[in-house]
């Protein structure tokens, strides 16, 4: 059983291979409004529904797992080098490493 036109085909040509037999409009029709609709559900991120929460800091993302302070104090202490600060720190990856630096 099919509650949704969307869920039965995956683009008009495909309503259209399965609905060949009904010579009426309205399949078409329906299909053509889930489309629509497709379109607007990809469409919505990049018109600002999401850019817009982040921004008013809605969106926070994960906690930073890494102490920025904690990496630039086992360079100065240290011989500097990526590899020899994470192994310093035994918590921290050596590419976590390199994006504090980077930044």
């Amino acid at each position: 059983m099919v509650t949704r036109i969307d869920r039965l085909a995956r683009s008009i040509g495909d309503l259209q291979d399965i609905v060949r037999a009904d010579p009426r409009p309205v399949a078409r029709m329906l299909g053509v409004f889930a489309e629509f609709e497709t379109n607007l559900c990809r469409e919505a991120p990049a018109r600002g529904h999401r850019p817009r929460p982040k921004a008013a800091g809605v969106y926070r993302g994960r906690k930073p797992s890494i102490d920025q302070a904690q990496v630039e104090k086992l360079r100065a202490e240290g011989p500097g080098a990526p590899t020899e600060i994470a192994k310093a720190a035994e918590t921290l990856a050596v590419p976590s490493v390199y994006r504090v630096l980077a930044s």
